[in-house]
């Protein structure tokens, strides 16, 4: 279907603010679920507790050979549960990068990392946490 040129120009801008409202919900949504799904944002009984969240001891560089052409940046958000031995378990993308060998291959460097576990009033605790990967080739 071919549209006049000022139409076109209208559904490309809108096209263009539901991306935008779309990825700042995603940033938003992100935001959310890691401070809902933290399991000490307050010690027993409501009291306050000293809380550190989970640091990386060892990261892996992602292999985008295959996934990506030369020039082109690519990144996803990827969920995962640090437990108390700093492993990382239930690895998964919480927000695509729309290329399935990037998102599987960001899985696969996030299972590959070392954290510090994160620490409440000094003990190990599990906590969930979101870690953006990026890659450029």
């Amino acid at each position: 279907m071919i549209f006049p040129l000022s139409m076109e120009r209208r559904i490309g801008e809108q096209h263009y603010l539901l991306l935008s409202s779309y990825t700042a919900a995603m940033k938003i949504l992100a935001i959310s679920l890691l401070l809902v799904s933290s399991p000490f944002l307050s010690g027993q009984n409501g009291n306050s507790a000293k809380i550190e969240m989970p640091t990386p001891i060892s990261r892996a560089k992602p292999d985008i050979s295959r996934c990506i052409w030369p020039g082109k940046s690519v990144s996803a958000i990827v969920s995962l549960i640090v437990d108390t031995d700093g492993e990382p378990r239930q690895v998964k993308i919480a927000q695509s990068s729309t290329i399935v060998c990037f998102d599987n291959a960001a899985i696969h460097t996030v299972e590959q990392y070392k954290f510090r576990p994160a620490t409440r009033n000094g003990k190990p605790v599990a906590a969930r946490i979101n870690v953006g990967v990026n890659a450029t080739r």
